[in-house]
């Protein structure tokens, strides 16, 4: 796929070239770029390993590169498999082990269909694109983490109803896509002893919750 770039916090980034996903993709990266992550802290946090579901270009990394400069070791994974081809070319530019990993992360049974119109412009299904099967990732499988960003279109609570490794998480921040899932989502965060993050607004739908000695 063409690409174009952009700037971001570390400098040049790569998304897709052509018509409407190009102007979507931009819109999404920008926001990432622009601050919706940010939160009050005194200091960079000292974590290591970020697990990002739902990656799409990466632009969550690229920031999170500039955020947690002592970042070093990344799990990248997206359905969308042309978006983890231009993923690829922007962990390249990063000094940062990354692996990339195409796949859906859910407790549904296979064989899974979703519509990708919401993150990259188009209308088919996974499974109508090129005959290709997207593959599944349950969330009880999900590594251990320092960070865990999670942006995959409704299925957030899902994903923390299952994840092993909440405890040890430090910082977590997730888009929430269905609104009978903001109390449920935080009631999970609290009781792994979590609490939100400073210096956000309680209407936004992008949350970031930090544990209580995540600055130590």
């Amino acid at each position: 796929m063409k690409t174009r770039t952009i700037y971001g916090p570390l400098g040049s980034f790569h998304i897709p070239a052509d018509g409407e996903v190009s102007r979507h993709s931009e819109a999404c990266c920008m926001g990432v770029f622009n601050g919706e992550y940010l939160y009050e802290r005194d200091r960079p946090e000292t974590v290591r390993y970020l697990l990002d579901l739902g990656c799409n270009c990466g632009a969550f990394l690229h920031w999170a590169k500039w955020w947690w400069p002592a970042l070093k070791h990344a799990h990248l994974i997206d359905p969308n498999i042309e978006a983890l081809g231009i993923c690829d070319l922007n962990c390249e530019a990063l000094d940062i082990i990354s692996t990339v990993e195409w796949a859906a992360v859910t407790s549904a049974p296979m064989p899974i269909y979703f519509k990708v119109i919401d993150n990259w412009g188009g209308s088919k299904t996974m499974n109508e694109m090129d005959g290709m099967t997207v593959l599944r990732v349950l969330p009880s499988d999900l590594p251990p983490c320092d960070v865990l960003k999670i942006d995959t279109e409704g299925t957030e609570l899902e994903i923390l109803s299952d994840y092993p490794h909440l405890h040890s998480v430090q910082i977590l921040l997730y888009e929430y896509h269905n609104a009978e899932y903001k109390d449920p989502l935080a009631k999970i965060c609290r009781d792994s002893g979590m609490v939100p993050a400073p210096g956000r607004s309680e209407e936004s739908w992008v949350k970031v919750w930090i544990r209580n000695d995540s600055s130590s």
